[in-house]
């Protein structure tokens, strides 16, 4: 009830109800232009750079660690959710997957180094994913130049890889430092160091799943296939990408994104 030229007047319970919603969508949607507004900010460098190249880097504070790959950082008086290029950790805070082996030390290792500590991102083509998380390479220190050993020595990605603590995992557009990151992994892979040690057995398992030649078995460890889509993959041999899986009953373009993410699917 409220009054109007001091006369009482009714007011509708439903209105402020209705509203809610709306209101709700304008606070997402002023953070989605404010992040866009940070990120108008900060040159992207493209890709194809040369043993010159000086991309810029954005200084950030690290103020939370999800897990091995994953930080929430404050860029430009904003908080943000980073999601590590070119690594893949083992999961530890997935909403339907257990724990897996290493995730601990992974996350553990990312906690250590970076948590409450300055650090630098560099960007790459792509700056955010679709969960909205920035993309980006964290440097622990600023690069006196762009060496093979400054990359190893400060750049955290590389140090994932050359440690153990993840896997490489490649999503183009964002390929700049792909050459150099086979070559870490590979080193850490022949040396037997974290994950790929014996008491962790990946190096004994199989790198992907080729849409061409995997059985029904196989197929299911590609997120999103189960045993109906796994027989109508392979009825709908041959495949030329694992993007045409999108022919196949239910896969639209969400999950197919989240299969690339995987990387355990491709074509051969």
């Amino acid at each position: 009830m409220r009054t109007r030229c001091g006369q009482a007047v009714a007011t509708d319970p439903s209105r402020s109800g209705k509203l809610q919603p709306v209101l709700m969508a304008a606070a997402r949607s002023l953070v989605t232009v404010v992040l866009a507004i940070v990120l108008a900010t900060i040159l992207i460098v493209p890709a194809d750079a040369t043993d010159d190249w000086s991309p810029p880097l954005s200084p950030v504070t690290i103020t939370r660690v999800v897990d091995g790959d994953t930080v929430q950082a404050i860029l430009n008086g904003l908080e943000v959710t980073v999601r590590l290029i070119g690594v893949d950790t083992p999961e530890t805070v997935h909403p339907t997957k257990a724990v897996e082996a290493y995730g601990k030390e992974a996350s553990d290792f990312t906690r250590q180094t970076l948590e409450g500590r300055d650090a630098w991102l560099e960007f790459d083509v792509g700056q955010q994913d679709r969960y909205g998380r920035l993309l980006a390479y964290v440097w622990t220190s600023q690069p006196v130049d762009w060496s093979d050993a400054e990359v190893r020595e400060h750049m955290h990605n590389a140090v994932i890889l050359l440690r153990g603590y993840g896997r490489l995992m490649t999503i183009p557009p964002n390929v700049r430092h792909v050459d150099a990151f086979r070559v870490y992994e590979a080193e850490a892979r022949s040396l037997g160091l974290g994950l790929w040690g014996d008491d962790y057995g990946l190096d004994a398992a199989p790198e992907g799943v080729n849409l061409n030649t995997a059985s029904l078995e196989e197929l299911q460890q590609i997120i999103h296939i189960g045993p109906a889509r796994a027989q109508a993959i392979i009825a709908g041999r041959p495949w030329h990408s694992v993007d045409e899986l999108l022919r196949i009953s239910g896969i639209g373009q969400e999950r197919l994104a989240d299969i690339k993410e995987q990387g355990v699917a491709y074509v051969e």
